[in-house]
């Protein structure tokens, strides 16, 4: 699967699944080649999204938790990656690619707009960036997809796994009765 498909359902995909959970202080949510992603981090970007997003009227599949999770290891996952092909994003470069690949009233635009927000969503813009490398054909989608894998990425169980083919967080909680963490695994 392409990254550009990846790129078309995962923010969805990142709602839908549910990642969410009670956090304990300090512990952690996320390691991703040895730099540790803590749930207090993970509980303050989910502060600030939900201040930036608390004008508009979100529906009952928005998961803050798993958004702001699965973004931070993208982002940290693609700027390894896009790296080592002498690839730096700047902010400049997701100016344009937010205004010209998201609808304005989109989480990510929303969220971008939003300067305390804004580094909720660096890994979505950067995956399009890297999509958008990839469709002018200045990237070459095999060898990014390699280095992507090539990154180590250990998710907390509480949290479920990373997908590196996917570039989302398979949710534990999708596998529980109710959705909450609480619940046992069905057998």
């Amino acid at each position: 699967m392409g990254l550009k498909k990846i790129l078309v359902g995962l923010v969805g995909v990142a709602a839908l699944i549910g990642v969410s959970g009670c956090s304990s202080s300090g512990s952690v949510a996320a390691t991703v080649d040895g730099t540790v992603i803590t749930e207090n981090t993970i509980q303050s970007s989910v502060k600030l999204m939900n201040t930036a997003l608390a004008p508009y009227t979100l529906d009952d599949t928005y998961d803050p938790v798993g958004f702001a999770l699965t973004g931070s290891i993208m982002e940290m996952v693609l700027t390894d990656s896009l790296g080592q092909l002498g690839v730096t994003v700047t902010d400049q470069i997701r100016d344009q690619v937010v205004a010209n690949s998201y609808a304005p009233n989109s989480i990510v635009s929303l969220l971008w707009a939003d300067p305390g927000a804004r580094s909720t969503v660096t890994g979505f813009v950067d995956l399009t960036v890297a999509n958008t490398l990839i469709q002018m054909g200045n990237l070459d989608y095999d060898t990014l997809v390699t280095l992507v894998k090539a990154v180590p990425v250990s998710v907390n169980p509480r949290y479920g796994d990373w997908d590196a083919e996917k570039l989302i967080i398979t949710s534990r909680l999708a596998n529980t009765v109710s959705g909450s963490l609480a619940d046992p695994f069905p057998s």
